[in-house]
């Protein structure tokens, strides 16, 4: 249930900019990218920093617990979070589409609140109130299809939506924030959760510099073949977002002993249905992929083999991601974030001097990806053998 959920939360924030897009002119759906993009950023530090302590604890009274703190610091933070969208995005753009950003900054708080709820309910066992919290804003969103609103209804139909199935999660798991609460919260960082953060802020800046060089090395072109084979893998990234949402509370909750043999029986399921998918999209028809991606199709096309192999690694990275994790070793997460950026970005260099095409740079992914999951792999079962915590 947990990663049906999943699904409801993607394709609501598909449907989000969508609805964005078809309502407003190219320079507001841009300044609207702006600040999204911000936002989806601090979604992933939120997940992090709150959302793991939340899924760590103990028992599902514990979940519960955690989850009025970090809902309680979110609501502390909440003035920093609308800076932290809107400050970027105004300074970057000119200032007649100010209301998209405003309302997509104010709505930040709120975004990230219903995420913390999302670990909450499937940490305490209630994966039923989070499918329920993200079907009521998908429904929302998608009813301003009928509506076809102005750019500001659309953005505050999506914010409604949000509101919604925040208000709804707490309802449900009874989380009543306190202001006391959430500054203590604020004082105090869970290393695991720090970890995870950083771990995903590093990977994040390692593909941004790998874009920057493939454009500055080869043309726009390139980089659009490589976020569009990247776009098209969304249902792994789906699956890779189950893991810490919907596995990581059973993996930290059993026996230190069966905790290696879990995520090993993990990573092969995940592997699997990567596989499955890749071969989907290698057998994919051109009219089909035309209507995913466009004209960017037949550039994405082109790579996508070592795309699907860079993912295979991918996936079996992050089950041993899912490891470290569940032994909350948070100093690992940090080295191997710091290790696989700086891999990422050395073959990326490497690449920027052999190449004509988004091909070298694909090649080197792979090659990134390949050794950072021999290596991660190596350390997460020499972890999980040697003691029962780190």
């Amino acid at each position: 249930m947990s990663l049906g959920d999943q699904v409801l939360s993607g394709a609501s924030n598909f449907l989000t900019v969508a609805l964005v897009a078809r309502s407003t002119s190219p320079h507001g759906f841009g300044q609207f990218a702006l600040a999204y993009a911000v936002l989806l950023v601090l979604v992933t530090l939120v997940r992090g920093v709150w959302g793991t302590p939340i899924a760590l604890a103990g028992s599902p009274l514990g979940s519960l617990n955690e989850a009025r703190r970090y809902l309680s610091a979110a609501m502390v933070a909440a003035p920093i979070m609308v800076l932290l969208v809107a400050g970027p995005t105004l300074v970057l753009t000119r200032t007649d589409h100010w209301p998209v950003t405003v309302v997509v900054a104010v709505a930040a708080p709120i975004v990230c609140g219903q995420d913390l709820c999302r670990f909450a309910a499937v940490s305490a066992d209630r994966p039923a109130v989070a499918v329920v919290s993200d079907s009521i804003w998908l429904v929302v969103v998608a009813l301003g299809y009928v509506f076809r609103p102005s750019p500001y209804g659309a953005l505050g139909i999506w914010a409604a939506g949000a509101s919604v199935g925040l208000l709804f999660a707490m309802v449900s798991l009874r989380l009543r924030p306190r202001i006391r609460s959430g500054a203590s919260a604020l004082k105090s960082w869970h290393s695991t959760g720090v970890g995870v953060a950083a771990l995903t802020v590093l990977v994040q800046v390692a593909s941004y510099i790998t874009l920057v060089l493939a454009t500055v090395a080869v043309g726009a072109s390139s980089a659009a073949a490589l976020r569009g084979a990247s776009s098209v893998m969304a249902p792994v990234n789906t699956l890779l977002s189950f893991l810490a949402l919907g596995l990581l509370p059973a993996v930290h909750r059993v026996h230190p002993n069966r905790q290696l043999g879990m995520v090993a029986r993990i990573a092969l399921g995940i592997l699997v249905l990567t596989a499955l998918w890749c071969s989907v999209l290698l057998l994919t028809p051109p009219s089909i992929g035309e209507l995913l991606l466009g004209d960017t199709w037949p550039l994405a096309r082109h790579i996508l083999p070592w795309t699907s192999l860079e993912y295979l690694f991918v996936a079996v990275a992050n089950t041993a991601i899912l490891g470290f994790q569940a032994r909350q070793a948070g100093r690992l997460l940090v080295n191997v974030g710091i290790g696989g950026a700086a891999l990422m970005i050395s073959t990326s260099v490497v690449a920027a001097f052999m190449a004509s095409s988004a091909t070298p740079f694909a090649i080197a992914q792979v090659v990134a990806m390949a050794i950072g999951t021999a290596v991660i792999w190596t350390i997460c079962v020499r972890m999980m053998r040697r003691s029962p915590s780190v």
